[in-house]
């Protein structure tokens, strides 16, 4: 039997049903949740709609109104689309600001006038940034690893491996990956400025607020929102079942998420050198 919903709608004229083993939706469910091309705009563009909430929470409960069905579905197309606007503007705004700044007091990239701890503080953080780009080394080599997941369409058994399909996956895969970086080594610029240790501290700590938005919204939805999830993986599985699930367009995206993670580790564990003999 399906782990609930069942049912996912591609486009309104088409209706189809994903039956799921406990196993198999958990399997999926994790793999949805850790890919880098189910982002932002993946989770607008494939939220369930208001009557599809509605038809999930009569299974249980018949208290909420279809319109509150239908307000929290906008929610979830606007909401993620929101993160990704004020993530992008908060980025450009930081950085022309502190481009502007070092134009204005004309100290250059190595003024060399920051105390012994202030310095300490930004290699840690430095260093911090190198780990977490390891870290996501370590996640994308996790991917090459991505299950075959047994599952039923329309009463036809078959297998899916989850790859990118969805609408909206391509633009996430490249801006999220690129931005994410971009704000880490955009952390290095603005903490490079910074007065004293706890200055770095604060400076670091607001732009990871900003740039972690993201994942507190997905692993929001991921933890305690089920009927949306399975709607994500059927939606998925129906997406890459409509595409036959092709492996040569995941080996050609692994490929291209692994120029974009490893490129900068050897300039970020450059920067952790430079940092504090420049500050």
């Amino acid at each position: 039997a399906a782990p609930g919903l069942g049912e996912a709608y591609m486009d309104e004229k088409l209706k189809s049903r994903v039956e799921l083993t406990g196993d198999s939706y958990a399997e999926l469910k994790a793999c949805l949740e850790c890919r880098p091309f189910f982002g932002n705009i993946s989770m607008a563009l494939n939220g369930p709609a208001g009557h599809h909430l509605f038809k999930a929470a009569t299974a249980t409960s018949e208290e909420v109104p279809l319109a509150i069905h239908k307000l929290a579905a906008w929610f979830l197309h606007v909401i993620p689309v929101g993160i990704f606007v004020i993530q992008s503007a908060f980025a450009v705004v930081l950085f022309l600001d502190q481009w502007h700044k070092n134009q204005q007091d004309g100290s250059g990239y190595c003024p060399r006038a920051a105390d012994g701890k202030t310095k300490a503080a930004a290699c840690f953080v430095a260093v911090l940034h190198l780990i977490r780009l390891m870290q996501d080394a370590l996640r994308l080599y996790q991917q090459s690893f991505a299950p075959r997941v047994r599952v039923t369409i329309d009463g036809e058994e078959t297998t899916v491996r989850l790859t990118e399909s969805l609408p909206g996956w391509i633009f996430d895969l490249i801006w999220g990956l690129s931005l994410d970086k971009f704000i880490s080594f955009l952390n290095i610029y603005v903490i490079f400025r910074s007065k004293d240790a706890l200055d770095v501290a604060l400076n670091s700590l607001a732009i990871e607020f900003v740039a972690l938005l993201d994942n507190e919204y997905k692993g929001l939805i991921f933890g305690q929102f089920e009927a949306v999830v399975e709607h994500y993986v059927s939606m998925a599985v129906l997406a890459e079942h409509d595409s036959g699930g092709r492996w040569g367009k995941m080996t050609k995206s692994l490929a291209f998420q692994y120029v974009i993670i490893l490129l900068p580790i050897p300039f970020m564990a450059a920067l952790c050198i430079l940092v504090p003999i420049c500050m």
